[in-house]
């Protein structure tokens, strides 16, 4: 280790620091000259899941001394539910707790959430190159979302937002009813915030045309690459075709192989599709994931939109294969996320093999335990698996680089 320089050891530590920041926490326990060398690494990819998890990190930062250099996060997963509880529902009913203490209890954990959140994103905020929030609250998944966007990301670059089937994207801003004109898409208006957004995944429930049309729009505006995950009504899907048939995606005359034909028609509305949109992936839930939360259609959504990727540009349109009964979650998000912060395609790619996966809300999927104190966990052994690789092929190309170039 003496012998090899410090710029060497620097970049390697750089690249272990590429994980879900299990890497950056060991290293700062290895030794002194270690910690020392990997400290401005510690914090590049951060990985929060829960209030329990997320508050321990925000306590963390108030506790930084002024004096001391900051840490960078650049790739923050933030889960407002740890692995083992990530699953939707309504009904957090318990035995032995009244309706009171339960509203007591959910108001006590929203408002810690809130100031966790904020206080992560305050001091991430301006580092953050990507970043994926899921939300799995139904009450407050909105409001969440909102707060999020109030903050200014100016180079973020790749964002997922995931959130409750039934829910909005996010919370709309008060409505004024002295001037109604004035809430249009200038009042969701995000761009500002994220003026370098360039991959947009968002895990909704499409249910019309209208809600997702006007929250989408706002963030999306200026987006090369968008992904639209979960339940997708067949309003919806119409639309879409008659928008990718203007740009020449897809033809305006589809057939089905259930001998159905779909018409695009004259698009007279204001598109979701923002102009600068270069590839589009969509995910549809399965008509089982889709019963299960009130909707019949789920099967014909499929079938149109299957007609269409297979007559579309392949390069610029994209449909995936539905999830069974679930829809995209925290295992899927985790590891889309850890795939692209460690250089691969995540959930811009089609996978050739489905794998099993035991469940969103198993723990050892993700090899963090509920109610963990540390704010890291142990990555999946698939992306261990597709991760160590890319490290040491990435260490050996930097010692090559450098004593080729000396």
């Amino acid at each position: 280790m003496d012998r090899c320089p410090t710029e060497i050891i620097e970049q390697i530590l750089r690249l272990a620091c590429s994980d879900d920041g299990t890497t950056g926490r060991s290293l700062s326990l290895v030794s002194h000259y270690i910690s020392q060398l990997s400290y401005p690494f510690h914090w590049h990819s951060l990985s929060l899941s829960g209030l329990a998890q997320t508050s321990s990190f925000a306590s963390i930062l108030q506790t930084q001394p002024p004096s001391q250099p900051p840490r960078p996060i650049l790739h923050l997963f933030l889960s407002d539910l740890p692995a083992s509880e990530a699953h939707d529902r309504w009904n957090r009913a318990q035995e032995g707790i009244t309706i009171e203490d339960l509203y007591q209890k959910e108001e006590s954990e929203r408002k810690s959430w809130l100031v966790a959140q904020s206080a992560v994103l305050a001091y991430a905020a301006p580092t953050l190159q990507t970043f994926a929030f899921l939300s799995f609250d139904p009450r407050n998944s909105a409001l969440r979302v909102a707060e999020l966007l109030k903050s200014s990301f100016p180079l973020l670059t790749e964002l997922t937002i995931r959130v409750p089937p039934l829910q909005p994207l996010y919370a709309s801003p008060p409505i004024d009813l002295l001037n109604t004109a004035a809430t249009s898409l200038a009042t969701y208006d995000k761009r500002h915030l994220l003026p370098k957004l360039s991959h947009l995944h968002v895990v909704c429930d499409f249910r019309d045309f209208t809600a997702p049309r006007s929250r989408l729009r706002a963030i999306s505006s200026h987006v090369t690459h968008l992904r639209l995950s979960g339940i997708l009504k067949a309003p919806l899907a119409q639309k879409l075709h008659s928008e990718l048939s203007e740009r020449g995606i897809v033809p305006s005359v589809v057939y089905s192989p259930t001998s159905f034909t779909y018409t695009a028609d004259r698009v007279t509305w204001d598109p979701l599709l923002p102009p600068s949109i270069q590839h589009l992936v969509m995910q549809p839930a399965s008509p089982d994931y889709c019963k299960i939360w009130g909707f019949e259609d789920g099967e014909a959504v499929i079938h149109m939109l299957q007609a269409l990727a297979d007559e579309a540009d392949n390069e610029r349109f994209l449909v995936l294969s539905p999830r069974g009964k679930k829809s995209y979650g925290y295992t899927e998000a985790k590891e889309d996320w850890e795939s692209r912060i460690s250089g691969g395609g995540g959930c811009w790619e089609k996978r050739e093999e489905e794998e099993e996966v035991q469940g969103e809300d198993d723990p050892e999927v993700e090899g963090e335990a509920s109610g963990s104190e540390g704010w890291g966990g142990a990555p999946s052994p698939r992306t261990r698996a597709r991760f160590l690789p890319t490290l040491f092929t990435n260490a050996i190309h930097t010692l090559d680089n450098f004593f080729t170039h000396r």
